[in-house]
């Protein structure tokens, strides 16, 4: 309940700071995604903006994850996409090599594992022994002949 809580309170956050975008910045995010924040933020949490600087506000770090989603895809130029996205794979790398250090995906290597394969001359042919097709039709047959 309290993730909830916190996503809630975020939308809110996320919200008032949206109402400071000025109108052009605003119009390019999705009005979809504008009455997802309206929608789903907690009418009863109550968030002020009282530093002109975002780095300096007090949020959740859900409102920063929100909003750093928000300027990725609406309002970040090109070169600025770019760039965000060559970092989140770098993060990315950093994260899969420092998860190859702890958790090591060879977890056969200290054991001693003989070959089971069996040799070529222990490989014998069995015989199946089955009835060709004159056999079963004679077969056939004689069962209705008995009946």
């Amino acid at each position: 309940m309290i993730l909830a809580n916190n996503y809630s309170n975020a939308f809110t956050e996320v919200y008032e700071i949206l109402n400071y975008l000025n109108k052009e910045d605003y119009k390019k995010i999705s009005l979809d995604l504008i009455n997802t924040i309206k929608e789903n933020r907690n009418q009863n949490y109550i968030y002020r903006v009282t530093k002109r600087n975002l780095k300096e506000q007090e949020m959740l770090p859900e409102t920063k994850a929100l909003l750093f989603n928000i300027f990725r895809d609406y309002l970040s130029t090109p070169e600025q996409k770019q760039k965000i996205t060559n970092w989140q794979l770098e993060d990315l790398k950093k994260l899969e090599q420092e998860k190859k250090k702890y958790y090591d995906v060879n977890v056969f290597k200290d054991r001693n594992i003989k070959d089971s394969a069996i040799k070529n001359d222990e490989m014998q042919l069995i015989e199946v022994k089955g009835q060709n097709l004159w056999q079963k039709i004679v077969n056939r047959i004689k069962k209705l002949l008995k009946r």
